[in-house]
């Protein structure tokens, strides 16, 4: 049985390019390590993932990789933020975070695809005839 490598509060660390982790404890970091596991296992149920790494359709480190995906951006925007606007007399600025959930641990359509899950098409309304 293929063993699935979760991320560990060193491995977000390590990935952490922009130093979000430090304001954070290690409980803290644990705690949302195991809420972004649930998150893919939600969407991807353990026995499925183990099966794609077994049968080699994606490595045994996808998880963690997505798991530290969904950590650092919910540690980069915790309150969910969309749009940031400040004036300081002449000059002011925006800044606004991309993505459709910003600061929530929601598998994106890149997330899914490296763990194998299908997306879904995008939904356009039908046309129905209005003539006779």
């Amino acid at each position: 049985m293929a063993a699935i490598e979760w991320a560990s509060p060193d491995t977000l660390e390590q990935a952490d390019l922009e130093g979000v982790t430090d304001a954070f404890t290690e409980q803290q970091i644990t705690y949302w390590l195991g809420r972004a596991m649930r998150t893919i296992l939600d969407e991807v149920p353990l026995s499925t993932l183990t099966e794609r790494i077994e049968s080699g359709k994606i490595s045994e480190t996808v998880p963690a990789d997505v798991q530290v995906d969904l950590v650092l951006s919910k540690f980069g925007n915790p309150g969910g933020i969309r749009t940031i606007q400040e004036t300081n007399g002449p000059s002011s600025g925006s800044v606004t975070y991309g993505g459709d959930s910003p600061g929530q641990l929601t598998l994106t359509a890149e997330h899914r695809r490296k763990l194998g899950i299908p997306s879904y098409g995008r939904r356009t309304a039908g046309t129905v005839p209005t003539w006779r």
